[in-house]
């Protein structure tokens, strides 16, 4: 039997044990796992009579009944638990933007501003500047550029007041333009930033 979402074909009985939890659907076969469906993945949920169809969200936009007198109870549980992670994120979202927001507060009652820019590097593979959207930071001790990598921000670039040797602002091009010593190879085109 194929199952919906799943990679290969699995023998399942035809009296399984259907399971939900925090991740999603298990199908158990006694105590082995023959199919599983991540909460993410699944596009709908409804019992009608003695049937639960579950729509799984994947590249075929497939679907699984299974037979069962207690359709409502785990349609009402899957949403149940579907609402708790969506308040989770919500509530994982916003103390994110918090704990961000208290260290921009602290930077900037420190004498540093942040900027979110444009910046252009030179990419060696295109051969030519590539545009990448960063956070600009400015400190009396320079410049730090950070960027969201994986959802997380790293520090890209560190250039101290003494690496700087011109700025100017190009007012057609809306283009601040940063000139140092020492560039850094991936990020900035030879000798310059444009920000």
């Amino acid at each position: 039997m194929e199952v919906p979402g799943q990679k290969g074909k699995h023998k399942i009985p035809e009296d399984v044990v259907l399971t939900v939890g925090a991740m999603g659907l298990k199908i158990m076969d006694g105590s082995t796992v023959v199919a599983s469906y991540l909460l993410a993945k699944l596009a709908s949920w409804e019992a009608t009579g003695g049937t639960l169809r579950v729509s799984v969200s994947d590249e075929k936009q497939s679907w699984v009944e299974f037979g069962t007198d207690e359709g409502s109870q785990i349609c009402e549980d899957i949403l149940t638990i579907a609402k708790q992670l969506v308040a989770q994120r919500k509530k994982d979202e916003q103390t994110k933007l918090e704990m961000k927001q208290q260290a921009q507060e602290r930077r900037k009652a420190s004498g540093s501003t942040d900027f979110s820019v444009t910046q252009s590097y030179w990419s060696a593979k295109k051969k030519s500047k590539v545009p990448a959207r960063v956070q600009l930071g400015v400190t009396v001790d320079g410049v730090r550029i950070t960027a969201s990598v994986d959802g997380e921000d790293e520090v890209i670039e560190t250039i101290t007041v003494q690496n700087i040797v011109s700025w100017e602002t190009i007012k057609d091009k809306e283009t601040f333009r940063l000139t140092v010593s020492k560039p850094s190879p991936h990020w900035f085109p030879p000798n310059q930033a444009a920000c």
